[in-house]
């Protein structure tokens, strides 16, 4: 079965993850994007490579666990 999102087609040809850059991941925006992909599959279906945050050091590192990013970056 395929998953739609407002009639678009939410999987690819491939079958392959697809790969998602979350920029603000800790922010509300970012949290809620976060939770849309775990309604779609979580890691099975996508692939977080990298997950910035500005202010809550904790949850970025507990996102970037969770999701597998390659890459987490904060402000100095």
């Amino acid at each position: 079965m395929i998953e739609t999102v407002d009639g678009l087609n939410m999987t690819n040809a491939k079958n392959t993850p697809r790969k998602l850059t979350i920029l603000g991941s800790t922010g509300s925006i970012g949290t809620n994007t976060l939770d849309v992909v775990r309604q779609l599959g979580g890691r099975d279906d996508f692939e977080i490579t990298a997950l910035t945050g500005a202010g809550n050091i904790a949850l970025l590192a507990e996102q970037a666990r969770e999701f597998g990013a390659k890459l987490a970056v904060t402000k100095a």
